[in-house]
This record gives C-alpha cells, sequence and structure tokens, in this order.
C-alpha cells in the first residue's frame, strides 16, 4: 500500500521531479573490467565489480569444496549472482540490475549531485587484503600493494591507530578494516552509462562492496562466504519504497534437477538437488549438498527480508524478469510481472481455486521438504498433483522498502552458505544448522579483528611405541607430545624408512593418541615399521616428527572375485558343447576368456542360421575401445558393482518380456528375450529374473529412423570389427527387481506397474548398462539386408564372473572408533589395495535411521566423504584388479563425526582424571565425550541406562597418558536418560546424556 505523505513534503517531491531537477544523466564509462578470487576459505569465488557475481560470459565459479591449485574448477554451486535494486525518485520507478550480461553498474564513485566520472577506468579496481598481509608488515615492514594503496577516499573501513580521524596512515598505527580473513573492496555506481538491462534512468547510486571469507575449522563458515554492500544516493531526489535483492541463478552442480525454498526464520533463500544423485560432469554426485542465500543482522538488528522467492526460468507471470520493463522492481516487492500477487500453493502463480485457500504471500516453498510438510516444490498443494518438476530455478533474497534521503547510506550483508549431508535432504538439514552457525558468529563479531590461524611451526615428539622398541602387540596405542598452534594431527605408518607410497598407511587423529589395530594393516608381518606424526590446522601442515621404528607379530591376507568370460551356450539346435565364446571380440581386444570355451572365430555361426552374434556395449564413435571400454560402460566406471556381485548372468532369446524405453519416449512393448540373474548355484533355485529397458537407435538423416520405431532391431554399424557391416541392436539395460527373491515375482510385479500406474516403484538397481548385440558381417547398418536379424529362437548369451581371488584392500584411516570433535570439510578415507588394481568402490553408510548408503568409485587409495552431518559412520572398500577381477569387501571401520565439544583443543597432560561433557547433548544418532588421563593405566568407559543396566562399552583396557575420545551409538538405544560412567586411576566419574528421537 503506497504511503501517505505530508503536504508539505508531496510539494518538494514535486519541485525536485520537475524538468531538470535531479534528472540523473547517463555517463559514457566502458564496461568494468576488474576480476578477482575471493579464495580464503573451503570457497573459490569469482568476483566481478559490475554489480554481478561468479560469472561474465565465461567459466562460472563458485567452486565448493574449492578444487586444489591447478584443478579443473567443478564442481560449482552458483551460475551466476547479481544486485538488484529499485524505488521511486519523485513519481518515476528506477532500477539497476545484474544478470548475465548489459550489467548496469560501472566502476567508481559519483560526484556532486550523482555525477558519473568522465573515466571510469581509474576507479576499474578491485582491492585485496588478507590476514597475512597485515601480518606480514607488522612483522616485517612488507606492505602489499593493496595495503598501501588502501582506498579510504572510497570509502574503505579503517581501524584508527593514530588517533586522527579520517586518514589513513599505516606507518602510524591505522589498518584496514579487515572484515574475516581475506576481503575485496570496490566501488561502483549506476551512472557510468544506459541501462541496457532494465531500460531505466539511472538512480544515482554509490555502491561500496566489501566480500570477504572466514578461514575456519568450522566447516559451516569455512564453506561460507558473505558480501556487504554500502549505498549511498548521490542524487538530489530522495528514493523512496526501495528495495535491494540478490539475485542467484544456483546451477547446484548440475542445473536442471534443482528445487528451491524458503526459511522465513533464517531469512533465508536456498537449493538442494529434487533427488539424492547429482548426475553429470558437472554434478556433486550422491547425497549432494545444499545452498542458501541469508541476509545477516546489521547492528544486532535483525531484519526479515521483505521477500524469499523462486523465479522461474521462461515466460511465467513469476518468472524472470523480462528486459527494459519494470519487472525487476515489482519481482523485488513479490509481484507477479503484470503486478499480480504470489499465493502460498502450487506454483505462487494463481489463486484459480479459493478452495484451497492460498494465501497471498511474500515468501515462497516455505514448508519443510526434509518433514514433507508444509508448501515446498515436494509438496506444493493446491490442485497440483504431485511434486513440481525440478528445474534450472532461480532466487531472489530481497530487502525493504527503505527511503534513502540524499547522502543517505543504507548497508546490507548477505552471506551465501553451503552444507553437505548424508543425502539431498539431509544437506538441508545441515544448511539449516551451518546459517545458524554464521549469523551467530557475525553477530558475535562481525567477523572483524580476527586473529589469523597461525601456522603449525614445530614438529610433535613421537613418543610411543619408542624407537627401536620390538615384540608390539597388534593392538597398539600411538602417542606423541603436542605442539602449539595444532588443531588436528595426522599419522603414518610405513614399511619403508622414506615412507614410500604404496607401503605406508595414514591415520587422522584429533587428539594426542590413536588405537590402532595392525592386524588389519596389509603391512609386513615381519621386519621393522616405522612411524611418525604431524600437527596442523585450515592454514597449515606443520613438519613431520623424527620416524620411530618398532618390532611386531603378523598376520595374513584375504581374498575372492569380475568377469571371468562371455559365452554363446546354446542355439536353436539346443545346448552348445562346448560352448562358443560369445563376446564381439573379433581383434582380441582384451575380453578375458576362461580357455574352456570354443575359440573365437568372427566366420563361424553361433547360430543354427547364418548370423554371428556377440556381446558389447553400446558404440556410437566409431572407435570400439575393447574390453576397457566395454568395462566402463556397462559398470558405469564401478558405480554398479555392487549391484552386479558375484552372480553369472544370462540374456535368453527364449521367450518374450515386456520392456520399458525408460530413456526415450516411456513406450513400452515386447521384445523377444529374458534376461536372467542366475546367481552362484548351478541349478536354478537362486534363479532371478530381471527387468529389460531399452534405448533405441535413432538417427535424423536415417529415412524412417528419427524416432525409436518401438521395436527392438538392429541399426548403426558397431566399429568392433573395422568394417561397415556389423550392425548392433539397440541397448538393453539390465535392472534388478525390486522384489530380488529367486523366480519371476518381482519381474511381474514391475510389469503390472509399468503397463498401469507407473511408479517404477518394483524396479531396483541397474546391473549393467548400454548392453548391445553385435551381428559379425551381418549386413549394411540400418538398412539391412541382414543374413539374420536378431539371434534365433533358443540362443543364450551368458556372463560368467570369475571364480579367481585376489586380496581385499586393507582400511588405514580412519582407525575404528575414531571421534572427529567438530565436522570437518572433508573426512580422508585412506586404504591399501593390491597391486594391478586399477579401482576401488566405496560405500559409505550413516547410523541415522533412513539415510541412504553413499557408494562411489575412485581409482586411488583416498576417498574425501565431504561435510559429514553428526552421526556415527561405517565405511568398507574392495578392489577392481587389472584382469577385470573383484576383491572381496574390506572389513567394515566405523569413525564418529560428533561436533565441538567441551574438551575441544584440551592438549598436555590434564591434572586428575577428566570426564568431558557429551556432545551433542541430547543426541539422536550418536554423541561423543573425551576422557583424560593424568598417567597411563587401566580405563573402562560403559554407558548405563536409569536402572543400572550397562548397554554398550565405551573404551576397556590400558590407555596412555593424555586425551581419548570415545563414541556412544545411540541406533539401537530408545530415548532416554544414560549415564556414561568413566573408572580410571581409582576414580569413578560420571555424565548424563540424553538420546531423543
Amino acid at each position: 500500500m503506497r504511503r501517505s505523505l505530508p503536504l508539505a513534503f508531496l510539494a518538494l517531491l514535486t519541485t525536485l521531479a520537475a524538468p531538470g531537477v535531479g534528472a540523473q544523466t547517463p555517463g559514457t564509462c566502458a564496461p568494468a573490467a576488474a576480476t578477482a578470487d575471493l579464495h580464503a576459505n573451503s570457497v573459490r569465488a569469482r568476483l566481478y565489480n559490475n554489480g554481478g557475481l561468479f560469472w561474465k560470459g565465461a567459466g562460472n565459479v563458485y567452486n565448493v569444496p574449492a578444487a586444489p591449485e591447478g584443478a579443473p574448477i567443478t564442481p560449482n554451486a552458483v551460475f551466476a549472482a547479481g544486485l538488484w535494486v529499485g524505488g521511486r525518485a519523485g513519481a518515476e520507478v528506477r532500477q539497476a540490475a545484474a544478470t548475465y550480461s548489459n550489467w548496469e553498474f560501472w566502476p567508481g564513485p559519483l560526484g556532486a549531485g550523482g555525477v558519473a566520472p568522465a573515466d571510469c577506468a581509474p576507479f576499474d579496481r578491485i582491492y585485496r587484503i588478507t590476514s597475512a598481509d597485515v601480518r606480514a608488515y607488522e612483522r616485517a615492514g612488507t606492505v602489499s600493494a593493496d595495503l598501501a594503496a588502501w582506498p579510504v577516499a572510497l570509502g574503505a573501513g579503517v581501524v584508527d591507530g593514530d588517533g586522527v580521524a579520517g586518514n589513513y596512515n599505516l606507518a602510524g598505527g591505522d589498518r584496514p578494516e579487515l572484515l574475516g580473513h581475506e576481503a575485496h573492496f570496490w566501488v561502483m555506481n549506476d551512472v557510468g552509462n544506459v541501462h541496457a538491462r532494465t531500460g531505466s534512468k539511472p538512480i544515482g547510486l554509490e555502491v561500496r562492496v566489501t566480500a570477504f571469507a572466514v578461514s575456519s575449522d568450522d566447516a559451516a563458515i569455512d564453506q561460507a562466504t558473505l558480501y556487504r554492500y554500502a549505498f549511498v544516493n548521490r542524487s538530489p531526489l530522495p528514493l523512496t519504497e526501495a528495495f535491494v535483492g540478490f539475485w542467484t541463478d544456483a546451477d547446484l552442480g548440475a542445473a536442471f534437477d534443482d528445487y528451491v525454498g524458503s526459511d522465513t526464520a533464517l531469512g533465508m533463500a536456498y537449493t538442494y538437488n529434487a533427488d539424492n544423485n547429482d548426475e553429470g560432469s558437472e554434478g556433486y554426485g550422491p547425497a549432494p549438498p545444499a545452498f542458501g542465500v541469508m541476509l545477516l543482522p546489521e547492528g544486532g538488528v535483525r531484519e526479515r527480508p521483505y521477500t524469499l522467492q523462486a523465479l522461474y526460468k521462461g515466460g511465467a507471470v513469476h518468472g524472470e524478469p523480462e528486459a527494459n520493463t519494470d519487472h525487476f522492481y515489482k519481482r523485488l516487492q513479490a509481484l507477479g510481472r503484470d503486478g499480480s500477487p504470489m499465493y502460498g500453493c502450487g506454483n505462487g502463480t494463481t489463486n484459480q481455486e479459493p478452495q484451497y485457500a492460498c494465501p497471498v504471500t511474500r515468501y515462497m516453498f516455505t514448508g519443510d521438504p526434509v518433514a514433507g510438510t508444509g508448501w515446498t516444490m515436494r509438496t506444493p498443494g493446491g490442485s497440483v498433483v504431485g511434486a513440481l518438476n525440478p528445474y534450472d530455478n532461480r532466487m531472489l533474497v530481497s530487502a525493504g522498502p527503505y527511503t534513502l534521503a540524499p547522502g543517505a547510506t543504507r548497508t546490507l550483508t548477505f552471506a551465501l552458505v553451503w552444507a553437505r549431508g548424508t543425502s539431498n535432504l539431509d544437506s538441508v538439514t545441515r544448511l539449516r544448522e551451518a546459517a545458524r552457525t554464521v549469523e551467530r558468529a557475525w553477530t558475535q563479531s562481525g567477523f572483524r579483528g580476527l586473529t589469523p590461524l597461525a601456522a603449525v611451526a614445530a614438529a610433535p615428539a613421537a613418543i610411543s611405541p619408542a624407537d627401536g622398541v620390538g615384540g608390539q602387540p597388534d593392538a597398539l596405542t600411538f602417542t606423541w607430545g603436542a605442539v602449539p598452534n595444532a588443531r588436528r594431527y595426522a599419522l603414518e605408518l610405513s614399511a619403508s624408512p622414506g615412507f614410500e607410497e604404496g607401503q605406508t598407511v595414514r591415520f587422522a587423529a584429533s587428539g594426542l593418541s590413536l588405537d590402532v589395530n595392525l592386524a588389519s594393516l596389509a603391512l609386513p608381518s615381519s621386519g621393522p615399521l616405522f612411524w611418525r606424526v604431524r600437527g596442523g590446522n585450515t592454514a597449515s601442515e606443520g613438519p613431520w616428527s623424527a620416524a620411530n621404528a618398532f618390532g611386531r607379530a603378523g598376520r595374513a591376507l584375504v581374498a575372492e572375485v569380475g568377469f571371468r568370460t562371455f559365452l554363446v551356450t546354446a542355439n536353436a539346435n539346443g545346448p552348445l558343447a562346448p560352448p562358443e565364446f560369445g563376446a564381439a571380440d573379433p581383434n582380441h581386444r582384451g575380453f578375458p576368456r576362461s580357455g574352456e570355451e570354443a575359440a573365437f572365430d568372427a566366420t563361424a555361426a553361433s547360430q543354427v542360421g547364418p548370423g554371428t552374434f556377440g556381446l558389447h556395449t553400446l558404440d556410437t564413435d566409431a572407435a570400439d575401445g575393447g574390453f576397457a571400454y566395454f568395462d566402463a560402460r556397462v559398470t558405469r566406471d564401478g558405480a554398479n558393482l555392487p549391484a552386479i556381485g558375484t552372480s553369472d548372468y544370462e540374456w535368453r532369446f527364449t521367450g518374450s518380456s515386456v520392456a520399458y524405453n525408460a530413456f526415450q519416449d516411456g513406450a513400452t512393448y515386447a521384445v523377444p528375450f529374458e534376461i536372467w540373474d542366475v546367481g552362484t548355484k548351478a541349478d536354478a533355485s537362486d534363479d532371478v529374473r530381471m527387468i529389460p529397458y531399452v534405448m533405441e537407435h535413432v538417427d535424423a538423416a536415417v529415412a524412417g529412423r528419427e524416432a525409436p520405431n518401438r521395436a527392438f532391431d538392429v541399426g548403426p554399424d558397431h566399429p568392433t570389427s573395422g568394417g561397415t557391416n556389423d550392425p548392433q541392436t539397440d541397448a538393453v539395460f539390465w535392472m534388478r527387481p525390486a522384489d530380488a527373491s529367486p523366480g519371476q515375482a518381482g519381474y511381474q510385479a514391475y510389469v503390472a506397474d509399468v503397463q498401469g500406474a507407473r511408479t517404477l516403484a518394483p524396479v531396483g538397481a541397474e546391473v549393467f548398462a548400454h548392453t548391445v548385440l553385435v551381428s559379425f558381417n551381418g549386413g549394411p547398418q540400418w538398412s539391412g539386408p541382414f543374413n539374420q536379424a536378431l539371434p534365433e529362437a533358443g540362443t543364450i548369451f551368458r556372463i560368467e564372473l570369475t571364480d579367481n581371488v585376489f586380496d581385499a584392500p586393507v582400511r588405514s584411516a580412519p582407525a575404528d572408533g575414531v571421534v572427529y570433535w567438530r565436522a570437518p570439510k572433508d573426512v580422508e578415507l585412506f586404504w591399501q589395495g593390491p597391486p594391478e588394481t586399477i579401482r576401488y568402490d566405496i560405500e559409505l553408510a550413516s547410523n541415522a535411521p533412513g539415510a541412504p548408503v553413499i557408494r562411489d568409485s575412485t581409482s586411488g587409495t583416498l576417498y574425501r566423504a565431504a561435510a559429514l552431518g553428526y552421526g556415527t559412520y561405517t565405511w568398507r572398500v574392495r578392489a577392481r584388479h587389472a584382469s577385470g577381477v573383484l576383491s572381496p569387501w574390506s572389513t567394515a571401520g566405523a569413525f564418529t563425526v560428533a561436533g565441538l565439544g567441551s574438551g575441544e583443543g584440551e592438549t598436555g597432560l590434564p591434572g586428575a582424571v577428566t570426564l568431558s561433557a557429551a556432545y551433542p547433548n541430547p543426541f539422536a544418532s550418536a554423541t561423543a565425550v573425551r576422557y583424560g588421563l593424568p598417567a597411563p593405566g587401566r580405563v573402562r568407559l560403559a554407558a548405563y541406562d536409569v536402572l543400572g543396566r550397562r548397554v554398550a562399552v565405551l573404551a576397556d583396557g590400558v590407555r596412555a597418558a593424555g586425551w581419548h575420545d570415545a563414541a556412544l551409538d545411540g541406533s539401537a538405544l530408545a530415548s532416554g536418560v544414560y549415564v556414561v560412567r568413566l573408572e580410571a586411576g581409582g576414580r569413578v566419574v560420571s555424565r548424563s546424556v540424553v538420546r531423543v528421537r
């Protein structure tokens, strides 16, 4: 509603709005060209001084977690962001906005009356200072260029040290007002040239920007960046009913699978993945993160954003603003492009069904997607059936309305927050926690005057086992001394005195000791072992200690299984004895053979008829990579290995199946074959009928093949033999039924579903992807004639897995029972693997109810699990040999992420037996305690219920002096009060904890 104004003030506005009074004349400035990277912590954010952020016509950069220097800058959480401002100068709407081009801010301040510089180029600069710059000056007198030239005259903040207000005397004690550990400052204005995006006259705004970040061991802060805007009205006109907005195109990894929401309690708009896998080369993969933009309090006063909303891509009423319109100003006010209000259900654009009582609102999708309650894109309400489609959505956080008198300033600070949990929805929970952490820290300190993280300069003393001792037990405790500034420690244990790669296992620890089971490590059972330790923090890693050598007793390894051979076991005349080789491998490109099948002969018919067919993977690029190519595509670079398991499989042209074209037109039709998991037994007692998904060949250049023809047949040439007469069938994807009990019940449930409601609930995991049959010398591609159109009825192709064995990987870090007292940026999983391993599969599971298992694959012996939430996790790993053989899984290990406890940062020896308070408390999935011993001795740490019954033993045995961590897993405990009791050194200490669900 328009506010009533005093008549005298209205008269003043009328005078100011008269022709020639207060009219802002655009300048002739060239577009801003300066750029810089904000990279103080786990985010790399590309900055521009044109009103936009992160993207300017080239690759976008809001990379979190930040890739190492020189590595590809991906994935990115944001594609582009920009500043929007709109208000009224007199009766006229004025706007300035930044999106993807035609940015409407130019470098430099404004002169009297809001006049732009004659030349903006001298101001086309982004200034950068860091806490390291300040420290270097104070310690050695070294002055960086931007520290020396800190632009106080442009409004950059100064901490007065010489007692003279308004100057900048570095030698006299003045210092830049440093926000965070790295801050970038620039000045821009909206008068420098014509507004080609909004079509508006200039407002007359000078904008002073500080972009900054904090390096922290708290993941929430370390994965956030902040942007502080000071708006100065240099126009002779007051700017009334003014709104400021932070617009974001948050492509959270992959762009087209995102949902958006708003949290009005936190003043945050956020983006999260619609499912639990962010696919594609730009995606975050399984358990994708969430990202949010929030308005922070100013001066201790929390201002609620005026609107938190989604802007749909395209031409919807509540879609993106159109150029040269007042749509930007309307969207800042939560209005549609036509001025219509936003409604609190459906997609927010209409209230055509008043029976749903959709209220007018300024906040979109305010429900809880984690709980599945309220108005979200997953539960939109109204007449919308089911969830809204995920898409490439945008967000807008706006504040206002404000009145800026001539010369007045208004300052706003926005925080960009990122978090990753154990699933796409758990990431939303973690994002809210991170937002609260960032806001709390901002309110307490404004991120000013932060003490720089001092480097870890000293090496710890390696205490036990001492250098030269022998006869050490497998259950061994390593202890070391504390060093200044260290917040974590790394330990290496090796069979090599030089700690060579391949002979070394690595561990992480938060305290001054670590319990290691040597029997679980892939290290020699005889001869000396060597260990060393070093301290570190977010800013640095310290030097290694001197290495200690010790002797120990021995142990043994275990072993297990991959692809063994490919066979044609039967044709129209029945079983083949011996079977023929069944892979499409005429040029012998590495497909494994058992030696028991008939030798491969591309000219011999595997059929009673003239055809010869072999198994391969879909090929569309005229380059056959042989078995390595087959293996990578069929197993999706190992992602399908857990689903493949140790069974054998058969593709039987002995019947028909209902196939689903999930990848093109969604059609269902009959195919002349069945696919089976035939298990590991010789009889049919463990056989499971599988589900075929198909993807058809289409080619707009071939008449009649412009679209799927809903028939399983051969089409383009496969390059396996080098000619052009080897047509390949449509691709088949082997899906396991959700009901994987022996027989056909799971398949039949799928058929009933796909021909009816099509929920696809009866479909389980994919086993093989992109499989085809190639007809050797079968005829010209696409059109034929073919010597045989498909394998004849009775033909069976068999995929056998090997019965060879080799060693399982051996976990090395984290050691079982390790407690991370503060959620780290990531948890590093280390292991050792057998020789000639080409890939490892990792499974990581949380004990939180309903949390999905994270499955991933890597070629190295290190895996980083990013931003894990509080709880206890188990993990295991297995190897894939170069021959295609799979190892068994390693033994499972467990660790706990417990957050910041009262024992955090404890160093040195405690003065008495100490039991720190549990954290978190109350707890849902796990809680952790830290206990301290002034001297070595026997320890018993256990948990009891209120009736005195022991429910868990957390530690039992001899422990070294110092601090130790232990975790209580609550997954099997009922809600209620429990007591953690420590017995050590003749003392008994207890703490209460509360388990909640």
